[in-house]
């Protein structure tokens, strides 16, 4: 994968940060909000490697999607939370105070929306939402006029994460369409057809994020579908379970 020097120089430097709160978004998905001690700037939908230290003073890190916009000036990361079956990563995590410090080396990667104006697609499975609500929220701070589907595949609509976000969000912009998808359905070949609608295949552009078996199966059904492979952007999701 190309990484530009800015992007590398993200990694080698790290940014300091002081943790703010936690917040419960909805069952056992929780928001962890931090403050940057310098200005970071990161286009909306990319994604950090979190460093924290963990209770025998060493540093643990993860990569997260950013679920915060820029323009809220603040790096929030969602995930969730299993109690004591939780890694040790997460249980640091879990018991930072506001206050505490903490670093990040990032944010860079391929999710963010190229053009604004195309028919941009999202796919996103469970907690792979994080970084379509980091651009769905820039865009709404910013004034953009996104044409955008959200296609959200979750088990039961309990499991949500920022539904009531997402359902204001999609009254807010006019050219964004958001389409809850519940287990035992799937966001099918018909419906992302449905999506594309009259548009040239070669004028779509797709966004997934997800579990890494979900970002190869949406893959695969879109190259079938003969979509080129340089509009196909993906954030896999290492670790987290299917829905």
């Amino acid at each position: 994968m190309y990484i530009n020097t800015m992007e590398l120089l993200k990694f080698i430097i790290p940014t300091a940060l002081v943790f703010e709160k936690r917040k419960q978004i909805i069952g056992k998905a929780y928001s962890f909000t931090f403050r940057s001690t310098k200005p970071l700037a990161w286009l909306a939908g990319q994604h950090g490697m979190l460093e924290i230290k963990l209770p025998d003073g060493k540093t643990s890190r993860r990569m997260f999607s950013l679920s915060s916009a820029p323009q809220e000036k603040r790096i929030t990361v969602t995930t969730y939370w299993h109690g004591d079956t939780a890694s040790n990563y997460k249980k640091a995590l879990w018991n930072l105070q506001p206050g505490d410090k903490a670093k990040i080396r990032g944010p860079v990667g391929p999710m963010h929306i190229r053009e604004v104006a195309a028919n941009n697609i999202l796919i996103a499975g469970g907690i792979g939402i994080t970084p379509f609500r980091s651009i769905l929220k820039e865009v709404e701070l910013s004034g953009q006029d996104l044409h955008a589907t959200l296609l959200y595949a979750n088990r039961n609509p309990g499991e949500v994460i920022f539904k009531t976000e997402l359902d204001d969000l999609s009254k807010k912009l006019k050219n964004l369409k958001v389409q809850y998808v519940y287990s035992p359905a799937k966001i099918s070949e018909e419906i992302i057809k449905n999506c594309i609608g009259n548009d040239k295949i070669e004028n779509v552009n797709f966004y997934l994020s997800g579990p890494p078996t979900m970002i190869k199966a949406y893959k695969i059904l879109l190259k079938d579908i003969r979509v080129p492979r340089s509009n196909i952007y993906s954030d896999p999701f290492m670790g987290y379970k299917e829905l």
